[in-house]
């Protein structure tokens, strides 16, 4: 069921997500299912993870002596390396909220 907000967002049903199972669906979905594998390989991937983790890590090294949720930071990590990819930077832990 397509709700009006659905519409509005999928300007009518017409992104990959929401779209009806047509042969233009089976390209845009291989396209970018390409596109990402291309982006997600390689030591353009491992420079991000490692800037992500050496921001995370030393942001959990200021917690000293008092128990955290790891949660938080490792979804900071892959958020970071995903905005770092569609936005070109990535943003620091005081920035996240």
């Amino acid at each position: 069921m397509v709700t009006p907000t659905i519409r509005v967002f999928t300007e009518g049903g017409k992104d990959i997500a929401f779209s009806n199972y047509t042969p233009t669906w089976k390209l845009h979905r291989k396209m970018s299912s390409k596109a990402l594998r291309q982006l997600m390989q390689g030591p353009a991937l491992e420079q991000r993870i490692h800037n992500a983790m050496v921001t995370v890590f030393a942001e959990m090294d200021k917690i000293v002596g008092k128990p955290f949720e790891p949660a938080e930071y490792i979804n900071f990590a892959i958020g970071n390396i995903l905005m770092d990819y569609v936005l070109g930077a990535a943003s620091t832990l005081k920035t996240k909220k």
